[in-house]
Parts: C-alpha cells; sequence; structure tokens
C-alpha cells in the first residue's frame, strides 16, 4: 500500500474480490468508507478499540472504562454515534493524534504501557498497551497468527500506537499518561463495520 498510497492519483481498496473504496490517498487516509479501509489503509495502521457510548446529555466513548468526552468537531462527522447510548463502537485514531499528556495538557488522557520505542530520530513510534480491547481489522490473518504466537515483547499484543517527540524519553514497561484527540477520533458500527455518519 504504500507504494500505492505514494504513486496513485486514486487508489482502490478490495477484499475478497469486493471493492470497499476508490479515492485518491488523502481521502482513503483521513475518510475511510469502512472499517476493513481503516484497519488497513496507513502506516502505522489506524488503532481500532472497542468503545461504549454514553449519550445521555452530553456524548462521551468509554475505552475500558474511562469516559472521554465526544467534542462537537466529532459528532458533526460522526451524528450517527448520538443513537448509540449504551451500544459498542469501534473507535478509531491515527498515530499522529496521540500525544505526550505534557505536550496536550487539555486534552483528556488514558494511561499506556509502554511495550516498544521505535527511534526514528525526528520522533518515535510508541507501542503501548492500555485497558481496552484492540479490535484486528483489515491485517492479514497469517499476521494475526504471527503476533498471537510470537515471544518476547510483542506478545504482549500492544492496542496502541502513538506518535512521540524523539525527545520524549521513554523505558519500557512503564506507564505514561496519553493525550488523546478525540475530536479526530473515527467511529464505526461494531458489526456492520459502516461508519456512524
Amino acid at each position: 500500500q504504500v507504494e500505492a498510497m505514494t504513486m496513485g492519483d486514486r487508489v482502490a481498496v478490495m477484499r475478497n474480490g469486493l471493492l470497499q473504496q476508490v479515492a485518491e490517498p488523502q481521502t482513503l487516509y483521513d475518510s475511510p468508507a469502512n472499517l476493513f479501509v481503516a484497519g488497513f489503509i496507513g502506516t502505522p495502521p489506524m488503532n481500532l478499540l472497542e468503545a461504549t457510548v454514553s449519550a445521555d446529555g452530553g456524548v462521551s466513548v468509554a475505552l475500558g472504562g474511562a469516559a472521554l468526552p465526544v467534542p462537537d468537531e466529532a459528532l458533526a462527522a460522526y451524528p450517527g454515534l448520538r443513537a448509540r447510548h449504551g451500544a459498542t463502537v469501534v473507535a478509531g485514531l491515527r498515530s499522529q493524534y496521540l500525544h505526550p499528556a505534557s505536550e496536550r495538557p487539555e486534552l483528556p488522557t488514558r494511561d499506556g504501557r509502554v511495550e516498544l520505542v521505535e527511534a526514528l530520530g525526528g520522533d518515535s513510534i510508541v507501542y503501548s498497551h492500555i485497558d481496552a480491547t484492540a479490535v484486528r481489522e483489515g491485517r492479514h490473518e497469517e499476521e494475526l497468527e504471527e503476533a498471537a504466537s510470537a515471544e518476547g515483547v510483542v506478545a504482549t499484543r500492544p492496542n496502541l500506537v502513538a506518535e512521540f517527540p524523539a525527545h520524549v524519553l521513554l523505558r519500557l514497561t512503564e506507564h505514561v499518561p496519553i493525550a488523546v484527540d478525540v475530536a479526530k477520533m473515527h467511529f464505526f458500527d461494531a458489526d456492520s463495520g459502516e461508519p456512524l455518519r
């Protein structure tokens, strides 16, 4: 997909011989047509987590029990979220919208246990585990089986990938507060995979 996203003017995403979405590369990335496209497009792939909706008054989503208020920007993009009070949905968030809590104190946070850090010079890709259930959509079955049987750090199955500035120093297994830009979240029906637009 990296070559397709880099070189293509329009990219088609297929699954089992069925067309899922045709669009410009940036549209596929920013506005995936369904859960499969969301989980397939992007390096690293979109974080996909089960979330419980509360729409009693304001709208919030709970990831592993911690409620994150959903701002108007996200509700305008996903108005179907309001009708899902008490339901489980899939919340998706790209790695660049997760930040060190100290650098975005205005955002809600979740604590993550650091499992792996890829230092890339200008920034770091941080693989962590939070108290939430990951949804593995769009990944090849062989890849999932390999991850499930792997030993060492990879076997812990981190469920949240974030891009942090390189100056943020992290140690494996430490717990760090991660700021979540909920306004940039995507929301999908947990059964059909359709976006809640």
